[in-house]
C-alpha cells in the first residue's frame, strides 16, 4: 500500500555523524530494516539512494523513522532531500516484507546458537534491556555469537558508527550483563 510520507522533523543522535528522519507514520509493520553498507541495501530504493550519495555508511528504517549515519562530511540537507524523494514512492506493505526477510536470516543464524543457554539468557537481556535504549538513538544490536565468556555483538543503524558505542556504550551493556547473567561475561564488537 502505498502512501504520502514527509519528514515531520529530524532528531540528533549521540552519534555526531548520525541523525533520524521521523515522519509521523508507520514505515515498517514489525521489526526493522538494517543496511550496514551498500550491497545490503539492493532491492530496497531507499536505502540505495542514500548510498548513492556516497557520504552515508549506514541506514536503518524502523517503526516511524530512518536513521542515517554518514562521515563528517556529509550534507544532512542533500540526505534529508533524498529521504523526501523516496518516500514519495515508498510502500509499507513492501518495506514490512523486507524487514520480515532480514529478521528470518538473523533468527535463522541465531536459532543455531538458542540450544546455548548462555545465548538465550544474553538473547532475553538484550530484547528487554539493550534494543529499546538503542532504538532511542536511531540504533539496535544484533548478538552473533557467544564464545566461551566472549559475547560478540555487532552494532546496527546509528550505534554503528558511533564512537561512543566502542567504548561507552559496550562498557554499559557488558556491566548489564554481569549485573543480569555472569560477571565472567566479556563483550566484544565484530
Amino acid at each position: 500500500m502505498s502512501v504520502a510520507y514527509a519528514i515531520s522533523h529530524v532528531e540528533p543522535t549521540p552519534n555526531p555523524n548520525a541523525f533520524k528522519f521521523h515522519t509521523g507514520q508507520l514505515l515498517v509493520k514489525q521489526n526493522q530494516l538494517n543496511f550496514p553498507d551498500t550491497d545490503s541495501a539492493e532491492g530496497f530504493p531507499l536505502a540505495q539512494a542514500l548510498f548513492e550519495l556516497g557520504e552515508v555508511t549506514v541506514v536503518m528504517v524502523a517503526e516511524d523513522f530512518v536513521s542515517v549515519s554518514g562521515t563528517r562530511s556529509t550534507y544532512w540537507q542533500r540526505v534529508r532531500e533524498i529521504i523526501e524523494e523516496q518516500l514519495k514512492e515508498y510502500d509499507v506493505d513492501s518495506a514490512t516484507s523486507h524487514a520480515n526477510d532480514q529478521a528470518a536470516e538473523l533468527a535463522d543464524r541465531q536459532a543455531r546458537n538458542m540450544e546455548n543457554p548462555m545465548f538465550q539468557q544474553v538473547h532475553d537481556v538484550f530484547e528487554t534491556y539493550v534494543r529499546p535504549a538503542l532504538a532511542g538513538d536511531g540504533g539496535g544490536i544484533e548478538l552473533v555469537d557467544i564464545d566461551e565468556n566472549i559475547v560478540r555483538i555487532r552494532y546496527q543503524g546509528a550505534c554503528g558508527s558511533c564512537p561512543t558505542s566502542t567504548a561507552t556504550t559496550l562498557n554499559a551493556i557488558e556491566n548489564l550483563l554481569h549485573d543480569k547473567i555472569s560477571p565472567d561475561l566479556r563483550l566484544q564488537s565484530v
